[in-house]
């Protein structure tokens, strides 16, 4: 047992780059919602989110980290996020509020 939570602590450590990035988790609800991501190319597809903050998102689905796409999550809106973290057909969005919040282009 000793040597999955050594392995689980070397993924954390490859996938968050600053724990300051990240909100409180006890501030985090579980839920089951179907939400639809929209790529900058204009196409679309269905996600599950299985966990929602006022800060981001845990999303189903293969995305690439840094990536900014936007969502449209029932009883939510539409809004933008960034791409955190991606592990396994998981990944983490963290909201971003006006185009001042975005990372800088590449």
């Amino acid at each position: 047992m000793a040597a999955v939570g050594g392995a689980i602590s070397n993924l954390r450590g490859c996938c968050v780059k600053n724990d300051e990035d990240w909100p409180d988790r006890r501030y985090r609800h579980d839920v089951a919602l179907t939400a639809q991501v929209h790529y900058p190319d204009g196409h679309c597809r269905d996600a599950l989110v299985s966990n929602l903050s006022l800060e981001g998102c845990r999303i189903e689905g293969w995305f690439r980290i840094g990536d900014v796409l936007e969502f449209t999550i029932p009883r939510i809106g539409r809004v933008r996020g960034q791409v955190r973290w991606a592990l396994a057909g998981e990944a983490g969005i963290r909201f971003i509020g006006a185009t001042a919040d975005l990372p800088p282009a590449d």
